[in-house]
C-alpha cells in the first residue's frame, strides 16, 4: 500500500468529508486505463504525468478517485476523477 493506514485514518475527501479508502489493485487499473483512453478526467487538467500515479483514493460512495502522485495524496478537489462514466 503507498499510502500510510495511520494517514488513511486522519484524511478525508475535501470535498464530502466522507473517508478514503486506498482502490484495490483492479480498481487501480480500471481507473488508470480510463484516464490514458480519456474515457476518465480529473475536474482540470492535472499537473503531474499519468504515469507518476502510485495509486488511487476512493470516496466513501465509490464515485470519485483521487489520485496519488509519486506516494503522495492529490486531495485537491481539482485533481477529483469522476467514476461515473454517464
Amino acid at each position: 500500500m503507498s499510502v500510510a493506514k495511520e494517514l488513511l485514518e486522519l484524511i478525508v475527501c475535501p470535498v464530502t468529508h466522507g473517508r478514503l479508502t486506498v482502490a484495490e489493485e483492479p480498481q487501480k487499473k480500471e481507473v488508470l486505463a480510463g484516464l490514458l483512453s480519456g474515457r476518465l478526467k480529473p475536474r482540470t487538467e492535472p499537473d503531474f504525468d499519468l504515469e507518476e500515479i502510485t495509486d488511487f483514493l476512493v470516496t466513501e460512495g465509490g464515485d470519485h478517485a483521487y489520485p496519488v502522485v509519486r506516494e503522495i495524496p492529490n486531495l485537491l478537489p481539482t485533481a477529483r476523477i469522476s467514476l461515473k462514466t454517464s
